[in-house]
């Protein structure tokens, strides 16, 4: 299981910032981080709210390769229910995702120079 980084700020600048709030639209996010990383811009991919369904469809690994991957603890462990062996299975990698707390998602909209909401 990642790490819970509790603290966790997007105080760095991003130059792109995909927020994943619905459970739709997962086949956009690997295609917008590549494309954006590959012109050498900072992608930072967050899963917020219902977006974290989409974790079991994405490749988090691929993700990875192209941008900073985020995920709202609180919203994961609703969709969960705690359980932390669904979490296990899912995140085995420890370096796939960052498991950040309620409102990262303010922080990473004020420091992101474009934001794109699904």
């Amino acid at each position: 299981m990642p790490k819970v980084d509790q603290t966790c700020i997007a105080s760095s600048p991003t130059d792109l910032a995909i927020l994943v709030e619905s459970d739709r639209h997962a086949a956009y996010c690997l295609p917008l981080a590549q494309a954006a990383a590959q012109q050498g811009k900072q992608v930072c991919i967050h899963f917020t709210h219902q977006g974290v369904q989409l974790l079991e469809r994405v490749q988090l690994p691929h993700l990875r390769r192209w941008a900073r991957v985020t995920i709202c603890l609180e919203s994961y462990r609703n969709l969960h229910d705690s359980d932390t062996t669904a979490a296990a299975e899912i995140l085995a990698d420890e370096t796939a995702a960052i498991l950040v707390a309620p409102g990262y998602e303010v922080d990473l909209i004020k420091n992101s120079h474009r934001v794109i909401i699904f």
